[in-house]
């Protein structure tokens, strides 16, 4: 559904709701930066599992020998950083979610369009 064909009141509860629960890039950086290696990016754009995965990840590192200690955490590095390269485009997917989520709580089921309804219009 188009948020231009909501009313007023609907629109800035929307507006409102967004504001106060969107993701936002700076605490994400930081995030990523200080606690990037346990997953903290991760947990803060919903990304649950692989954030554990992640966490899961440095604790068995840094548990096992010194072999295995490097190997992981080199596997955990090279993971933190893929994470660097993608933020941003991972930001804009979990704030677009976020926005939909508010859209389908704000909107009664009664006024968005069935299918029947959006194919004969």
């Amino acid at each position: 559904m188009d948020e231009t064909q909501l009313d007023l009141d609907q629109q800035h509860q929307i507006k409102r709701r967004y504001r106060q629960q969107k993701r936002r890039f700076m605490p994400l950086i930081w995030l990523w930066l200080l606690t990037g290696l346990l997953g903290g990016h991760r947990y803060y754009l919903k990304q649950y599992r692989s954030g554990v995965a992640m966490t899961l990840g440095l604790f068995v590192a840094l548990s096992v020998g010194w072999f295995t200690w490097y190997l992981l955490v080199a596997i955990n590095l090279g993971w933190w950083l893929y994470d660097g390269f993608h933020l941003k485009r991972w930001l804009v997917l979990t704030n677009a979610q976020i926005r939909q989520q508010i859209l389908r709580q704000v909107v009664p089921p009664s006024m968005t369009p069935t299918n029947k309804e959006a194919n004969n219009g």
